[in-house]
């Protein structure tokens, strides 16, 4: 596991911190003030429109929403051997000369604050990654982090267990976090998809790339108590804090 790399103000807040902790929750409430599960809450899913900025304006001010905010990335379409997922584009994650390159977006999720303060719901975020054909293995991960309205951190970061890609690139390969506890004064959700910089890199003198495409998060409520058994949830890996672009 590679884990996650994070910057700017938040990692400033005790993101330096891994935390592993591992709960039963036994809440039975129907919730009906929104319908759940939601829609899936990001923006351009599936990066079919052109559009990302900085990470340095996603994570910090002016903390911008619903836009990819990257490292080192670009919206392409077919390339290396790889046709997107759907659609006719895909995001391509280059290696940025650090640990980890990595793209968030940041969703406000305050339309959803009674239920998130009662305790009600969980968060579910999903992605698909592939990789240049000529990567024999390459590591992916997702994660979500929590923010209350001051984009102080709420909650444990929680992340898949890093994956490594098969080689074909004809092979999509869904990563997905499922049923994440939402912190009670969450006012915003912050999805992370990531690579880890050493294996997109063959040592042959070409920038190589990790692909992502038709990201998803949506909200839900928390499991009634005869299916939820024991939760287990975590934070994985390493942190840094990145140079100032």
């Amino acid at each position: 596991m590679f884990g996650v790399a994070l910057s700017q103000r938040s990692f400033k807040k005790h993101l330096a911190g891994l935390l592993v902790a591992v709960g039963t929750i036994g809440l039975g409430v129907q919730v009906a003030s929104a319908a759940y599960p939601t829609a899936n809450l990001l923006t351009n899913d599936g990066f079919e429109t052109n559009l990302l900025t900085s990470d340095v304006n996603v994570l910090g001010s002016p903390y911008m929403q619903n836009i990819w905010g990257d490292e080192a990335s670009t919206i392409t379409g077919a390339t290396a051997g790889v046709t997107p997922h759907n659609g006719k584009l895909m995001l391509s994650m280059t290696d940025d000369g650090l640990v980890a390159t990595q793209t968030f977006q940041l969703i406000d999720v305050s339309a959803y604050s009674a239920d998130i303060s009662a305790g009600l719901l969980t968060v579910t975020g999903s992605a698909f990654y592939n990789a240049d054909q000529a990567l024999p293995a390459a590591l992916a991960e997702i994660n979500v982090f929590f923010w209350d309205s001051s984009e102080n951190t709420t909650g444990p970061t929680n992340s898949t267990t890093a994956q490594v890609l098969d080689a074909n690139p004809a092979t999509w390969q869904q990563l997905s976090i499922s049923n994440i506890p939402v912190p009670t004064n969450t006012n915003f959700i912050i999805e992370q998809v990531i690579y880890g910089d050493v294996s997109l890199n063959v040592n042959d003198g070409v920038v190589h790339a990790g692909f992502v495409d038709d990201a998803s998060l949506t909200l839900d409520t928390v499991p009634e108590p005869a299916s939820l058994g024991l939760l287990a949830f975590g934070a994985v890996g390493f942190l840094r804090v990145r140079r100032q672009k």
